[in-house]
């Protein structure tokens, strides 16, 4: 992946069941995610690779590699008018690199919702007063 509208994918091994899907990337236009049951556009980024974002959730039925494309989407107009190529420039080290790891996780336990003084000892994500 390097020019806007060309396409990378990664296989992932996967066992059957529910797994979240990560990926660094940097793009100068949007990127759509296509997986197992799983298509998501994410917004531009140019920061640096190094963080991952989520992207969504694929669930296989059985063990098999999951392929997971990541498509930056085409110039805008006024960029193919004026004749730009596209290119994702990815700061690092090693040049060109506009997308690094894609992961897959292990959803944790459902969450759930309980009274704030049930709470402690464990681990909190959010709270309502």
């Amino acid at each position: 992946m390097g020019y806007a509208g060309l396409a990378a994918h990664q296989a992932l091994p996967l066992a059957s069941g529910r797994w979240l899907i990560s990926l660094q990337y940097d793009s100068s236009t949007p990127v759509t995610v296509r997986g197992p049951g799983l298509r998501v556009t994410l917004p531009a980024s140019i920061e640096p690779l190094g963080p991952y974002w989520y992207v969504g959730r694929v669930h296989l039925n059985r063990p098999g590699r999951a392929r997971i494309t990541v498509t930056p989407q085409g110039l805008p107009t006024i960029g193919r008018v004026l004749g730009a190529f596209g290119f994702t420039r990815a700061p690092t080290p090693t040049g060109l690199r506009a997308l690094g790891r894609i992961t897959a996780t292990r959803p944790p336990s459902e969450d759930r919702l309980i009274a704030l003084r049930q709470a402690c000892g464990r681990y909190v994500d959010w709270y309502r007063k």
